[in-house]
């Protein structure tokens, strides 16, 4: 039995995201999720999905989660070891955790109460620094000590399946059921499962359910002849090497532009 829903559009006025970051390939939307609170006054909370995310079953206990003063529930990101000191570069300190802003349980009242949209889009408009992941930095530092994090089958990103790092973040038996029962996986990162690379375990679940909605014909990405010689290789693996060639990219483009800058 499938349970309906009711879609209701709600309009951003640009003035609300001017001046906000965004990133290569997302614009300054992404920010919308920060102005819930004023959108929906009515609500006491939401929860909040990423658009690469798929529930996976029953989202009562998710949803039951007791906020008490905090501004939300989450899971606590991955980080690759290149990133692993982000954190406190942004200032959070040494006993607070990073939150992946993917899957959120807001609460709503309490964020109106603080001014917390305010204070989120304060610090993206004005950050001490140039920020990776503008939103999410954003988030965890207006809220730094007011999150409950939750088990990470509510949000069982790429990472707690292809790096290392999972284990230690988590634990490595909450690492192993949430991969084995995940509640909503969250495809994040670069290989999502319409991409010719992906080898995500539950990447037939997405395909799957693909096909049963509106848009059923999935067109797959990246297929070039490095991404087939890459293919055969451990996804973690994949990764790597396509992060040096994106380096190696970077340095070549910044090196020609340099020298046309010097005549």
């Amino acid at each position: 039995m499938r349970e309906s829903g009711v879609f209701q559009a709600h309009s951003i006025p640009p003035g609300w995201v001017s001046g906000l970051p965004g990133l290569k390939n997302i614009p300054p939307l992404m920010w919308y999720r920060v102005f819930l609170p004023v959108l929906m006054p009515e609500n006491e909370k939401v929860l909040y999905l990423d658009a690469d995310t798929l529930v996976m079953g029953d989202m009562s206990e998710l949803w039951n989660t007791q906020l008490g003063s905090n501004f939300f529930a989450a899971v606590k990101n991955v980080l690759e070891p290149e990133y692993a000191s982000w954190p406190r570069s942004l200032g959070l300190s040494l006993d607070s955790s990073y939150a992946n802003s993917g899957v959120l349980l807001m609460n709503l009242a309490e964020m109106r109460a603080r001014d917390f949209h305010k204070k989120v889009a304060d610090y993206g408009r004005n950050p001490p620094c140039r920020l990776l992941w503008p939103d999410q930095d954003a988030l965890n530092v207006v809220a730094e000590s007011y999150v409950r994090f939750v088990h990470p089958r509510w949000n069982c990103q790429n990472s707690l399946f292809y790096l290392r790092e999972a284990s230690l973040v988590h634990g490595a038996a909450a690492v192993n059921d949430a991969t084995r029962n995940p509640g909503v996986l969250h495809f994040e990162g670069g290989l999502k499962p319409w991409h010719y690379l992906s080898r995500h375990p539950f990447r037939s679940h997405y395909l799957r359910y693909r096909r049963e909605s509106p848009w059923p014909d999935v067109e797959i990405e990246g297929r070039s002849l490095v991404n087939m010689l890459l293919r055969p290789f451990p996804t973690p693996a994949a990764i790597k090497v396509l992060k040096l060639l994106d380096q190696f990219r970077r340095a070549l483009r910044k090196n020609m532009l340099n020298k046309r800058s010097r005549g």
